[in-house]
């Protein structure tokens, strides 16, 4: 037997018969890659079966007599061919499972396309991701295609907050190309704090300055309570900006003059004219 079951020519291989289908010599049945196809009853040997489980593969609720599974060429073999076991003729099967597909991705990714379309603007999505630094790992199809459809436009910076409902709120920082919403939900969709019970990460603020961006990260950890590696009680294990960093006071400094003080965190200012006062007391 061939290897696809079709013959090329019925006198180069003489068991080719039946709409050019293979014969097994043993059987007397037809091959026709999907299912065998009995000559002497005129029908499939067993029912049309798909990949993809369905009620009635292949149907059409418009002809009848394509939900008979066992019938060859809609029963009418004189002008239609199964050309693989499945389908007749092969161009309205190619026709129908595109236009099932593209009904199935338009309910499920908001795409009216086929599978082989959508896996195109996946793989856009994975490379765009890439190219920003983001690692497409673990996300969703429908994750990738967002993804794919993200603006090009600056890079911009921004701080988001997780909560839980028994710990203290955990501070982050992320950037990107797309908008602030977009940059934040591609952060958390891999984040390692969700496994710890923590919510959604709800954006803070953005910038397009990262030094302020850097220095506002510090601030929320401090006003959530302050990193545990220094004794405190928020989410975050260390600090965003360590107290050996001499650049600290010039990124808290920004953070500041854009946003103003963490809420519950005392302004730098305030603190200095505080100090001040004091030290005017005799």
């Amino acid at each position: 037997m061939t290897a696809s079951g079709v013959c090329a020519s019925a006198v180069r291989f003489p068991r080719c018969l039946f709409t050019g289908k293979e014969r097994d010599s043993e059987s007397g049945n037809d091959y026709f890659r999907a299912r065998y196809y009995a000559s002497s009853m005129g029908r499939f040997l067993s029912p049309d079966w798909s990949a993809k489980a369905e009620p009635v593969p292949y149907a059409r609720l418009d002809d009848p007599q394509s939900l008979n599974l066992y019938v060859y060429g809609g029963n009418n073999p004189l002008i239609h061919i199964d050309a693989d076991g499945h389908c007749w003729p092969q161009w309205a099967c190619n026709f129908f499972s595109n236009v099932g597909q593209r009904f199935a991705n338009t309910w499920n990714y908001g795409y009216f396309k086929t599978n082989s379309q959508v896996d195109a603007i996946a793989k856009q999505g994975v490379a765009r991701l890439k190219a920003n630094g983001y690692s497409p790992e673990g996300l969703h199809k429908s994750d990738l295609l967002k993804a794919a459809n993200l603006g090009l436009g600056a890079k911009s910076f921004q701080t988001y907050l997780k909560h839980h409902p028994d710990l203290e709120t955990y501070s982050g920082r992320t950037s990107g190309t797309g908008t602030p919403e977009e940059n934040v939900q591609l952060r958390d969709r891999n984040h390692h704090m969700n496994e710890k019970g923590y919510g959604e990460a709800e954006l803070d603020k953005s910038s397009s300055n990262p030094d302020a961006i850097r220095g506002r990260e510090q601030m929320n950890i401090e006003a959530n309570g302050g990193a545990q590696s220094t004794g405190g009680t928020s989410g975050n294990a260390i600090n965003g900006i360590a107290d050996s960093n001499p650049n600290k006071g010039a990124y808290m400094g920004a953070a500041e003059a854009e946003f103003g003080a963490a809420e519950g965190a005392e302004s730098t200012i305030e603190v200095i004219e505080v100090v001040n006062d004091l030290s005017d007391i005799p």
